[in-house]
């Protein structure tokens, strides 16, 4: 999808503030997702799968919390991908392991994709805790629409083509559950009327005094 913001007041050079796909460095996406005790598991048990993109960078933390102290073996995808060990913290029982598609101090080389995998934490071969990767594709909209809006967050910095050398732009998306919102905030433009253009069509205009910043905001609610 493409962005723009023309301007058309008439004493305003003819410009735009374009925010191509091939800025997909500067997105960054997140969604989470529960881990859940299973039958064998201790009922107060629970957890997180927290999978972050930003461009090539791929991001996957799984963090549990109230099981009993000692090491659980995560598998994902069905597959043994390392340790979690629980220890006791000033806020109870936690542990964590994270993982990188880059080398990383501190983080397992993460080289497989595990968005829709399922997650285990298991101890001596038996599941304790359960869940599934998020599938953060935002590009599916008919699959958002039967299952509700993912939890995410995109943040896109818009390019200046030059007319206007000093204006900047960002687009932030936010969804989840079954919220969604859309803003565009824009700053340094010079004083005049402009339209938010998206793919082709005119959907909204913002008038613009010049001074400071000026947000235009779409909701689904």
């Amino acid at each position: 999808m493409r962005f723009q913001v023309v301007c058309v007041a008439a004493a305003a050079a003819t410009m735009s503030l374009l925010a191509p796909q091939a800025l997909a460095g500067k997105k960054k996406i997140e969604a989470e997702a529960p881990l859940v005790p299973t039958a064998s598991g201790p009922l107060n048990a629970s957890g997180s799968i927290d999978f972050r993109l930003k461009g090539a960078r791929a991001d996957l933390k799984i963090e549990v919390e109230d099981l009993p102290a000692g090491e659980y073996d995560v598998f994902i995808g069905g597959v043994d991908r390392g340790a979690i060990t629980v220890v006791a913290t000033v806020d109870g029982l936690e542990g964590e392991i994270e993982f990188r598609n880059r080398p990383a101090n501190g983080k397992v080389f993460m080289d497989f994709d595990p968005a829709g995998l399922a997650v285990e934490i298991q101890q001596n071969g038996t599941a304790l805790l359960a869940g599934v990767v998020p599938d953060i594709d935002i590009n599916d909209p008919a699959a958002a629409a039967l299952s509700g809006f993912p939890s995410q967050k995109v943040e896109v910095e818009m390019v200046n083509t030059g007319a206007a050398p000093e204006a900047e732009a960002e687009l932030r998306f936010r969804s989840k559950k079954n919220k969604a919102d859309f803003e565009l905030r824009v700053e340094d433009l010079p004083a005049g009327t402009y339209e938010l253009i998206v793919n082709d069509v005119v959907v909204a205009s913002v008038v613009y005094d010049g001074k400071g910043k000026e947000k235009l905001r779409f909701s689904t609610r």
